[in-house]
């Protein structure tokens, strides 16, 4: 489980429903693949997980979980990335923002937990201290600004891009 976490994680996301950004149903219409696969590590982790391109997004296997990553270009090198997976009959879909430094090999990832003060038109609380996203563009708008803004990011991560 530790793993799944990680990998949720890198694209921005929680697996902790409580404070995360989640839809009801998929707000990415057509996901972009621009690499075949994309290998990331987690600051401060010796343990690599890969991203294989599939369809309109990335699939990954870790342990008896499946997760679909599908990413939409919200600017150059970032994205907005929908993490899907399920844990037993609960199907889990969050979000969160990533910008991708490909020359560096480093991604940095951004909007991994919601703030109840960012709820307003497009982005509605839900859950426990969660928002869902009802309109991809209001997401967007979010992680552009937190850039623009010179904020830290959540988390970093070192990444292979093929």
């Amino acid at each position: 489980m530790k793993k799944l976490v990680n990998i949720a994680a890198a694209a921005g996301l929680s697996l902790v429903l409580a404070g995360c950004y989640t839809a009801e149903d998929s707000v990415i219409d057509q996901g972009v693949t621009p690499y075949e696969t994309i290998t990331f590590t987690a600051d401060g982790d010796d343990d690599p997980s890969v991203l294989t391109r599939s369809g309109d997004g990335y699939v990954t296997q870790q342990e008896d979980v499946t997760l679909t990553m599908r990413f939409a270009e919200i600017g150059t090198d970032i994205y907005v990335v929908e993490t899907t997976g399920s844990d037993g009959d609960q199907v889990m879909r969050l979000y969160g923002g990533v910008r991708l430094f490909p020359e560096a090999g480093r991604a940095e990832a951004y909007r991994m937990m919601a703030d109840e003060a960012d709820a307003g038109p497009g982005l509605r609380p839900c859950g426990d201290d969660g928002l869902c996203i009802d309109d991809l563009d209001a997401f967007a708008r979010l992680i552009l600004a937190d850039i623009a803004a010179g904020a830290d990011p959540m988390e970093v991560y070192d990444v292979t891009l093929d």
